[in-house]
């Protein structure tokens, strides 16, 4: 890993560890759309990384069936 890579994941971590623990804090509302949007953009750059390796699957869908899935987790 090139150290600008570690330097830029340093620099996420660090920004991201106090967003959440704020949306924790202020209401599950909050911590549900902001995991969701985590979740959505992960999943995001995962299916691009896989069709750029050849893969034929459908983000869409994916991040789709994923969010459905966990708001129903969540509402449970």
């Amino acid at each position: 890993m090139k150290r600008s890579e570690l330097f830029q994941r340093t620099l996420t971590g660090a920004l991201a560890i106090p967003l959440l623990i704020g949306a924790i804090w202020y209401s599950m509302w909050t911590y549900f759309l902001l995991f969701l949007l985590i979740m959505g953009l992960a999943l995001w750059e995962y299916y691009k990384l896989a069709q750029q390796a050849g893969s034929a699957s459908s983000p869409f869908l994916a991040i789709g069936i994923s969010s459905l899935v966990y708001t129903a987790v969540f509402l449970w």
